[in-house]
């Protein structure tokens, strides 16, 4: 291993990021996202796929992404129906903005779909994607 692959392997860049939840009552301070490794991200898009319903993609990213404090999942994929339907928005919205602020998957999979179908998906947001430029 080289010198500049063990400062890299060192690098914490993926730390945990807590998502404010007052709504959920003592779930609050206790659900964090995070930013997703190579493999974590393919097995996100082979989950989810890139035809569903905004409404849908939001809240199977949700499902996906939010973790514990040591990083584990809270939400199964079974857990997507009643997270959906029966939940507020306001939680399940700050976890969403949350971890696409980390992975950028809206804008990243809005501009896939287009290159790769012509055409932008069915979940892609009729609202302005935010410049992440800057974004590594």
């Amino acid at each position: 291993m080289s010198f500049l692959s063990e400062l890299i392997r060192g690098t914490d860049d993926r730390p945990l990021v807590l998502v404010p939840t007052p709504e959920w009552g003592k779930a609050d301070g206790k659900l964090f996202v995070r930013r997703f490794s190579p493999l974590e991200k393919l097995a996100f898009w082979e989950a989810v796929g890139v035809n569903l319903e905004w409404r849908d993609f939001v809240v199977a990213t949700v499902a996906f992404c939010t973790v514990d404090a040591e990083g584990n999942r809270v939400f199964s994929d079974d857990d997507r129906a009643w997270l959906g339907a029966e939940k507020s928005t306001a939680p399940v919205d700050r976890l969403f903005d949350a971890t696409d602020d980390l992975n950028i998957f809206s804008q990243r999979a809005e501009e896939s779909a287009k290159k790769n179908l012509g055409t932008t998906p069915s979940f892609a947001s009729t609202s302005p994607s935010p410049d992440h430029s800057d974004a590594t």
